[in-house]
Order: structure tokens, then sequence, then C-alpha cells
């Protein structure tokens, strides 16, 4: 019955057009197929293509045509009593023309299409023994089939269109479903009010294909996961109760198009709803607006399509009011019209001039909203609904792109929808955090990689001012070829078509993204017309290289290009005839996203980049399934490579935040970089004590007058004094020089003592905005005002007792001299212990040597020659001798294969240890030039007077501010998916490791050098594949480095590894410190 009834739709819904002609209209004939290709008549023997999940011409039946997202009620009254959704349309609306179907339904999964159950859908079938599932949800993260993560993987079979078990991942299905259907089920009472009328349910995403029945009767099939299929079910319905079926594939040919680097995930996985409009009713809009050439006046166009499926004639009123920011009305219009019966459809357009019109634009995101309000003849409100729009031009001058006339930059980010509970299932709550996040952080820019996001994103992005790059549901990376295959044609453009049809009415779009990572092919023509058929903005695509080093050669207003290096942004980034921009870039996989302020340096230089998308916004890692079931999941996040399938490892784990939305030291740096004010170092006056601070304006659109100046004096790390400072009118682009009084120092005092003085400076915001407080920080930087001073030197401590030292049986040598006692192992020339007062430094007889080793996921793409190990040899001395001052010293050299150790300490009776590290490489491709020990881990309190408080490198600082900070050794540990070294802090002056009691070891640095105190070596990360597998700790790995590389971007990319100005040079390396007691007994 159900093929029958398939084959009867199929045929019924069937237009034979070429390839060229395709085209989408507002007829709801969505279906395309184009005479069989060459490449089709020549597949070897598949399935019999009565499978419509198996046919890559079939990806809609019975489906509505794309339209604009919008919310109907039953009234104007209705529509402004629900002021939630009317101010902010992400909320739940309160509207009696919507019922939500979210919650539980009946649900039944097996692992192939021909054990799906044939007559579930049938009134008289029997689901009370199936089990509940929440709707929305994906099935794998309610502990159904297996999620798998794949990059650049199918994780079926590679033979487009059909759908077959992938040999030797999937060998009959031993580990995950060979295409698992899932059938849902769900019974919902009609709302009185709704028959007479017609009834629309709205899937906002359905992972891969499904078919939807009513009552027992076949409503339609639908593909495109990311994108809305909504079926008109009025003919179905009854009064009272209804029951509502729906059977979904998890893989279909259209999952060939869908092969993006993400965990695959299944089922009805976003919203659901129904909604009821007049039987003749507007069922589309769309708005566009113009400006004037002072940008100071608007003329908008609003185009009403009516439907009149039900073949009516009637009389209909149609009203557009305009209401500005403030709620104040600024336009209106009305028009009736008469339609006749067999007029299936009418366009009715209204254009509108607003004077002195608010621009909408990523910093200050002004929104009007247009009210359409229609009345039958007799001019009774039968249905009304609400728009935003934002009135700004958007257009590409030469190689630059304008919004509202002036060049702007695109500090974007890619995001997946992730949830480490929910898999792709995100919720509101989720995408508001998000998006606040993302705009406290300076990011302007967002690139919905890869499909279409949930539309009350969009909504979001309008409200809190985001730019948007909206990507179509289209990525066939695993197999290129499909993208030039003529019958496809029609899913990809079907898949553009729906992308922009939804979507142009969102001002924050800025540019129309065709997909991501499917080649050269030719099918993106098409594609590229599309869009252009609907919309005037700018379109991206990064996959037509042509032979080139980046992409948008073709079916592309820009050009586009992956993770480049910075020798290709020198040759570039400059001198193109189009706008070139990063849509991806600074791959921020595990502890990474350096040198992202020399990108940024090079793109504000360039004549053509117009900015550029980190990869990504969060690490896309889960809790396992079966864990969260058991409620047994805390703390145990997983990655790729804890599922089966042709996953990539790790790859997945690239987020500038963890996947709970906890910021990572990588965002901090990204603020840093990406902040609308570049502040230049300061004049000081020493006889006034003030200094002289320069600013320059680089928002596109907001003055400087919307900040204060915040400002800190800091001495030895101390605050010492603090204001703020108001800031006058600045454009964009201009610069201002404002007095600051260094608050609690005297410059000239304090270098006459050797006392460092620092200044930190905040931009902070006068009144509050959308998505932050007023005081929020947008900008900051810190500046030396004055040098610290060598360490003193030290004079013998005449009351100290003698000296001595102790050749050992055990090939060891004692030393001790006061308070102070060390021991060296001869053979290794190693510090084994070091007691000041009897209080024992090292653990384990684990003393100062020299340690290269540093495990990043970015280092495993080095370049040639770099080498993780320590690379000790076995020829070692240890020579015995008194200092200036008298006191015992002790020199260890060990030679090596990367480096050559010599290690000096000098003994003072009074309680200290002078130790001097020189450290000779023998390249130039260390990891670290520095040395290691370890302490016991009482002394996990950590104060340290450095760059802080968050990990910072030498090509990662950008955000990091000079002082002093408290932490403990389990905080600076950063939970990173995949453990890895990070934790490192640079600049380090003074170093304090203390028990609870505040007792324990000082050490001072002559000069700097970076440090990390961790609770485990960077060997140990590196073998551990999640953080709640490391053992309890029971010790302190402390590193001190004179230098560490760079972390560079090199977990993707060619040539993307750390700058030569951020790597360890072939020269010696020196560290000077003391170490002393701290705190009391």
């Amino acid at each position: 019955m159900r093929n029958v009834l398939i084959s009867l739709l199929f045929f019924l819904s069937i237009h034979h057009v070429s390839a060229q002609q395709v085209v989408f209209d507002h007829d709801g004939q969505y279906y395309r197929k184009v005479s069989p290709s060459p490449e089709a008549k020549s597949r070897k023997s598949g399935p019999s293509v009565s499978n419509v999940w198996e046919d890559e011409t079939v990806f809609a039946i019975g489906k509505e045509p794309g339209i604009a997202s919008y919310m109907p009620y039953a009234s104007e009254d209705e529509m402004l009593a629900d002021k939630d959704f009317y101010a902010t349309p992400w909320t739940d609306p309160l509207s009696s023309r919507y019922l939500s179907l979210n919650g539980t339904w009946k649900f039944n999964l097996v692992p192939e299409p021909e054990q799906r159950p044939a007559d579930f859908h049938m009134e008289s079938f029997d689901v009370t023994g199936w089990d509940d599932i929440p709707v929305p949800s994906c099935w794998e993260m309610q502990g159904y089939d297996r999620p798998i993560y794949a990059n650049v993987e199918y994780p079926h079979d590679n033979d487009p269109p059909y759908i077959r078990a992938r040999p030797g991942f999937n060998d009959g299905g031993e580990n995950y479903g060979i295409n698992p259907v899932g059938s849902y089920v769900r019974e919902f009472e009609l709302p009185e009010g709704w028959d007479g009328r017609r009834t629309i349910i709205h899937f906002d995403g359905i992972y891969s294909a499904a078919d939807v029945w009513v009552n027992g009767q076949y409503a339609g099939y639908s593909q495109g996961s990311n994108n809305v299929a909504e079926f008109d079910l009025t003919g179905f319905l009854k009064k009272g109760r209804n029951r509502l079926a729906v059977q979904v594939f998890r893989w279909c040919d259209g999952s060939y198009l869908e092969c993006q680097d993400m965990f695959r995930m299944s089922g009805i996985f976003r919203d659901v709803y129904l909604y009821n409009v007049p039987a003749v009713s507007v069922r589309d809009h769309v708005l566009t607006s113009t400006l004037s050439e002072d940008f100071k006046d608007a003329e908008l166009k609003v185009k009403l399509h009516l439907d009149n499926k039900a073949g009516e004639a009637v009389r209909k009123n149609l009203k557009v009011a305009v209401y500005d920011p403030d709620g104040n009305p600024v336009a209106s219009g009305s028009e009736t019209v008469d339609i006749a019966a067999d007029e299936r459809e009418r366009v009715v357009d209204m254009t509108f001039r607003i004077g002195d019109v608010a621009l909408w634009c990523a910093e200050s995101p002004e929104l009007y909203t247009v009210r359409v309000i229609q009345q039958d003849g007799g001019g009774t409100d039968e249905m009304a609904f609400s728009t935003k729009h934002g009135f700004r031009d958007i257009r590409i001058a030469g190689s630059v792109i304008l919004v509202n006339g002036k060049r702007v930059f695109f500090k974007g980010v890619n995001r997946h929808d992730t949830d480490p509970l929910t898999g792709r299932t995100v919720s509101v709550e989720s995408m508001l955090k998000d998006v606040i996040l993302m705009k406290r952080n300076n990011i302007n820019t967002i690139r919905t990689s890869h499909y279409p996001n949930h539309w009350k994103m969009y909504a979001m992005f309008d409200h809190f001012g985001l730019y948007c790059v909206d990507e179509a549901d289209l990525e066939d990376h695993a197999n290129l070829d499909i993208s030039d295959m003529e019958s496809w044609i029609p899913a990809f453009v079907d898949r553009v078509n729906r992308l922009v049809t939804r979507d142009r009415n969102h001002p924050c779009v800025g540019m129309w993204s065709l997909g991501n990572e499917c080649g050269n092919g030719s099918n993106f023509g098409p594609c590229y017309d599309e869009v252009k058929r609907l919309d005037s903005r700018p379109v991206h695509y990064e996959g037509t290289r042509l032979g080139k080093t980046y992409g948008g050669n073709a079916a592309s207003d820009v050009y586009s290009k992956m993770y480049p290096n910075m020798e290709w942004m020198a040759g570039h980034a400059d001198g193109k005839d189009k706008p070139v921009f990063l849509c991806e870039y600074a791959h921020a996989m595990g502890n990474a996203v350096g040198n992202l302020k020399e990108y940024w340096e090079a793109i504000e230089e360039s004549d053509c980049t117009i900015g550029g998308c980190i990869w990504d916004w969060v690490d896309q890692a889960i809790y396992e399934p079966a864990e969260i079931m058991a409620g047994t999941w805390h703390g145990r996040i997983r990655t790729g490579y804890d599922f089966p399938g042709p996953h990539q490892g790790n790859f997945c784990s690239n987020g500038l935040v963890l996947p709970d939305r906890s910021e990572s030291p990588k965002l901090k740096e990204v603020k840093a970089v990406y902040q609308y004010v570049d502040f230049y170092a300061p004049d000081v006056d020493a006889d006034s004590g003030k200094v002289s601070v320069s600013l320059k304006n680089k928002y596109h659109f907001t003055s400087l007058d919307r900040f204060v100046l915040g400002y800190e004096t800091v001495r030895d790390g101390y605050v010492v004094g603090e204001g703020c400072v108001d800031l006058p009118h600045v454009q964009p682009g201009g610069s201002v020089t404002v007095e600051v009084p260094l608050k609690g120092a005297d410059p000239a005092k304090a270098a006459r003592k050797g006392q460092e003085v620092s200044l930190r400076l905040f931009l902070l915001r006068k009144d509050a905005s959308v998505y932050a407080d007023s005081g929020h920080e947008e900008a900051r930087a810190g500046f030396l005002i004055t040098e610290r001073k060598a360490l003193p030197v030290l004079r013998r401590d005449r009351r100290a007792s003698g000296a001595g030292f102790i050749y050992g049986e055990d090939s060891t040598l004692s030393v001790v001299n006061g308070k102070v006692s060390m021991i060296f192992d001869l053979a290794t020339a190693r510090a084994v212990s070091l007691a000041l007062d009897g209080r024992e430094m090292f653990l384990n007889g684990e003393g100062f040597i020299f340690d290269n080793y540093r495990f990043i996921e970015n280092d495993r793409n080095d370049r040639p020659g770099a080498v993780p190990g320590n690379g000790l040899g076995k020829r070692v001395s240890v020579k015995v001798d008194k200092d200036e001052s008298g006191a015992p010293s002790v020199t260890t050299f060990r030679e090596g294969s990367i480096a050559d150790q010599e290690i000096r300490y000098v003994l003072h009776g009074s309680g200290t240890v002078e130790v001097s590290v020189i450290l000779r490489p023998h390249s130039g491709n260390l990891y670290r030039a520095g040395v290691s020990c370890s302490l016991d881990p009482v002394y996990s309190n950590v104060a340290y007077y450095a760059y802080g408080p968050d990990d910072n490198y030498t090509d990662r600082g950008s955000g990091s501010m000079l002082g002093r900070y408290r932490q403990t050794v389990g905080q600076m540990l950063y939970p990173y998916i995949k453990p890895q070294s990070c934790g490192n802090r640079e600049g380090m002056r003074e170093l304090e490791l203390l028990d609870d009691r505040g007792s324990g070891f000082l050490i001072e640095v002559d000069g700097s050098c970076s440090f990390s105190a961790l609770p485990y070596s960077d060997e140990e990360l590196m073998r551990a594949a999640h953080q709640w597998e490391l053992p309890d700790s029971e010790r302190i790995v402390l590193h001190l480095d004179a230098m560490q590389k760079g972390l560079g971007n090199g977990s993707c990319g060619y040539r993307t590894f750390t700058l030569d100005e951020y790597c360890v040079p072939q020269k010696d390396a020196v560290i000077r410190f003391r170490i002393s007691e701290a705190g009391g007994r």
C-alpha cells in the first residue's frame, strides 16, 4: 500500500525540466526531476529506485514552498498582547493559531529500512508498547544506535545515491545500524476554531529524510535536514483527536550532501509545531529596503504573496504598518484585494518612504517592526504577524565590502549546532548563550557552518547585532564528483532556495554561502543563479579553486581561503579584484590560536581582505549516551575517537569554548585581538606623574564618547591606584590622546628605586547594551612605565654555619651551608634534594633537568626536525667551587642530542639558593628551552607575579595583563577535551608555591621567564585520552622556561606552524633565579 501511494504521489508531483530550467516559485511544486544523466545511466546495478530515499531526483513530495519565517496570530490585539515574542521573536509564542508538538512521542527504531513497521501510521496500529522519546532530540543521544563523528567521510558506503553498510567499519551493521529507521507517533487535539482554515505542520529540522502521515493518510516526504519542511495538513485533519506519524531514515541520498565535519546524528532534532491561517492568506512576505545616497532616508518595499490554494473567490483587506525601534509609527498603508476562484496566487506590493531612518549594523542593531494585518471583506482581523526589519545597505565596492557606506571587517567564528547532552539538538538558552558570549568577546560575525541554523538564531543575530554568513546545507566532501552530476542539480538548488527564501528578511545576513567543500563542480552555477534571482546580497563559495591556492574563482562574489599561513597572507592579502574572505582560519584545536595578532595586522593593512571566521566556536564533544541514561555522565566528556565509524580522532574539538560554553584562554585572545580600539605606548611626564595615552577608534560606526577609559596603576604587581577618564567624541578611524593620572606611583621615584610600574587600560561601556551591562570591558591594554631592577647581590651571611661537601658511596654529592642543603646524583648530574631549613623542595629526587617535552595538537604538523623528547645523554660532570661571596657552588653539566644543559647552584647559608641555567640548543626546533622539577602536591597554592590570569604564550598573550595572581595547581590545568600541555604564564618575576598554611617556596627571577605548575607531566597529559582518566595527582610538575615555542595553528592548514619569531632560537638560553622559603612555619 505504501509503495503504491508513493508511486501515485510521485506521478502527480513530477515535472520534467532540464537542469537549466529549474525554477522555484510559489506554486507548491518543489519536486523536480531531470532526464537521467550519463553518469546516472552508467551506475552499476543497485537497489530499486522505488526507494525514494535512494533517488537523488526525489527530495520533496507534498512539501510546501520555502517561505520567510513568521508566526500568525488571530488578530493584531492578540499579537500585541504577546509582548515577549513581539519584542524578541525567539521566545515561545502565545498565539491561538500556534500549537507546539514538542514533547513526548512514541518511538520505535529498527537497524535498516526492511525492518521498519509498514503500517504504523494507521490509526488502528497499537504503539502503547513502544518507547517514549522527547521531541526534539537526536535519537542517538537518547540511547538508540550510536553517534558517529566523521569529517571527510561517509559512515555508509560511498556509492551515491545508495545507502549500504560501509565495508571495514560497519560490516553487517556490527558497529551501528546499516540505515536505522525511527518511527514516531504522537496524538494531539486540534484547537477550537481551526477548522475551515489551513493548518500547516512545520518541522525545523529532521535528519535525514522523513515521510509524514496524518490519521493514516500520507502527507508527504522531505529531505534537506537543516531546511524547514512544511506540509499542508488541512485535508487530513479532523475535529478533536488526531494522530501524527513520522518515519525518519538516518541516511538517504541527501546524506551525500551532508558530509560536514561533525557528529552525525538523526531524528526530529529541531522544533515541530502546527500553525493555522485563513484558507486564503498571506503565505510569504519579502521585505527589501533601499537607502538614500546620504543614508538618511529609506524606501521600504513589502511584497505579500497571497495563496488561494482552496480556490475561493474572496475579498481581503491587507494592512501594513511600520514602527521605529522605540515603537512609534512611521509609515502605514492598506490595500483591498479581490481574488477570483481560479486565481491561485496574488502578489501585493506596498512601498513606504521613511525619513531620518535609524540604521542597522552589528554595532547598533536598530530594528523596526513591520506589522502585517489581514482582514476579511468585512474588516475583521483574521490574521496578524510581525517581522523585524533593519535598514542597512551591504554591497561590494571594488575589493571591499561596505555596510551603510563604510568598509567593515568581519571578525568572525564558525559555529556548529552542538550540545554535550543533546547533541545536535540545541536549546534556545544555549543559542542565546552563544550569541551573547560572542558579542561580549568582540565577535561580530558568525558563519553558520555548514547549514542553516534554527530560524530563531537569526532573530537573535538581528537583535544583538551579528553579521551572518548564511550557509546552505551542502557538503559532499567525501565525493566531490557529485557536484558535477547533472541529476543532482535540482537537489542542490532546492537547498539554496530554501535557505534564501527563509532568511532573506533578516538584516543580519551579510553574505550567502552556497555550501562547503564541494569542490569545483558545475552544479554551483545554477545555485549561484538561484540566489541572485532571489536576493542581491553577496554570494560566497570557497570550493571553486580552479587550480589556485584560494577559492571563490567561480559562482562567488568574493574570493575565499581556508587556513592560510602568514606566507600566503603576505602574497595574497592585497591586490585582488574581489574581496578576500578567510572562511576558516586559526584552527582552534586544543591549546591553539597562536599569532592571531599577525593575521589581523595583515587583514587590517590589506586593500581587499575583509576578515575571516575562526574554526570554530565550540568543542563538538558529547557525553556517552548510555551514561546519560544511567545518570553517570558527569565529568566524563567524550570525543570523536570514543565512537564507532570512520572518525578523525579529536578533530571535532576545535572550539574557543568548551562544550558547556565555559570560556577558554583562546577566547580571551580573540577578544583582545578583535577589539575595536588600538592603544599606543604612553608618553610619561616624570615631573607631573601623568601619562598621555593615544587611542585609535577602529569601530565602524561608534564614537568613543560611548565609553570611558578605565585605568589601574600597578607597582611591583600590586594595584596602587585606579580611576576613569571620560572620552571625547571620536569618529571611527579617528584618534585621540588622553591624559591619565598615574595614581599611587611616582614614575621618577619608582625608576630610582628600581620599582616596576605598569599601567593597565580598559575601554568600558558607559551605558548598558542588549548584550552587556554598563561597565562592560570592550578593550584592554597594558604598558610598562618603569622597569624592575635586577635582583640585589647576596652577601655572605656570617651567622650561617660553615659549608661542607660530602661524597657518598652511592655516587652522590651532598652540600650543606647553614639553612641550605642539597644532594646531587653524580651519575646524572641532577640535583635530587634541595632543603631549606629542613623543608624539602624536590619530590622523589626529581630536581631541575632540561625538559623539551611538550604535546599540543598544533605540534602534530610541525616543521621538519622538531623533536618532542629531551635527548639527554650520558656524558655528565659535577664541579664544586665557591662564588664571589664565598658561598659553595655546584656546577652540573649534561650533554644532550637536543641541547646541552649547564646548571649552577650557589648555596647561601641564610636560606637562599641561586640557580643559573644555561641551555645550548643544537637546532632551532626546540619546543622549550627550560627545566622542570617535581614538588610535593601539598604546595598546590600558586601565587605569581607574571602575565595572567589565563594561559598565555609568546604568540597568544594579547589579552593578558602583568600582575599578581593566585590560583591552585588544579586550576592551572585547563580541561582541554584531549589532555595536553597547557598552563604557561609568560613574564614570570616571582612565584610562590605554598601549602594550605601559607608556607612553601619563593622563586624570584632575575629578569623573567615563563612557567607552568601542573599536576601532571606533559608526557602524562599526552598519553591520556580524557581528562577524567588522569589519575589522582601525586606531584606538581614545575616548568621554568627561558623560552617556550609559540602555539601556531598547525593542527590544520599548510605550513601554519609557529612563526619564526616565536620559535626557540639556536643560541644560549639563560634563566637566573633564586629559591628561598615563603611564608612562615
